[in-house]
């Protein structure tokens, strides 16, 4: 049974990505790279996955991990990979709240956000309950807005 998994995206979070291609487009176009547009376009395109790969391989590897972990149901080793995602955004806020610049991140929520969030569930999967509380209720002190935390803690105290 697959695990499941909730991405929530800001779409107007995703208007840097689609600038950051028609950039990188232009410039290709601009140096005469390619003749046509579209061939410059796919080409930003291109360059725009990659960096999101380095960025996904190097800065956010641990969230990368955490998820990739709990998609295998390896809950304890997920732990690590979220508390160290966590600790990371902790020291370099500014990152997080630029993301979907910097990173070109959609998401609605911040990555420590997410982690919080994501420690929740996976002390939830390893039956416990009041960690799982904790990080949710931690969430929630951080954006009192997040749906997953709110549905988590909702779904907790129905039982």
């Amino acid at each position: 049974m697959d695990t499941p998994t909730i991405l929530k995206v800001n779409w107007l979070r995703a208007v840097p990505h689609l600038l950051a291609i028609a950039l990188a487009g232009y410039i290709i176009n601009t140096i005469s790279i390619f003749q046509d547009w579209s061939s410059s376009l796919l080409a930003g395109w291109i360059i725009i996955i990659i960096y999101r790969l380095i960025i996904r391989y190097t800065v956010t590897k641990d969230h990368a991990r955490g998820m990739k972990l709990v998609k295998t149901q390896r809950f304890q080793e997920a732990v690590e990979a979220f508390q160290k995602s966590r600790a990371f955004f902790e020291k370099h806020p500014t990152l997080d709240k630029w993301r979907s610049i910097i990173f070109l991140s959609p998401g609605k929520y911040g990555y420590k956000e997410m982690a919080l969030a994501n420690l929740g569930f996976v002390y939830g999967q390893l039956g416990e309950g009041k960690k799982s509380i904790e990080f949710y209720e931690e969430c929630l002190k951080l954006n009192p807005g997040n749906g997953v935390a709110k549905a988590a803690l909702n779904l907790i105290n129905a039982k």
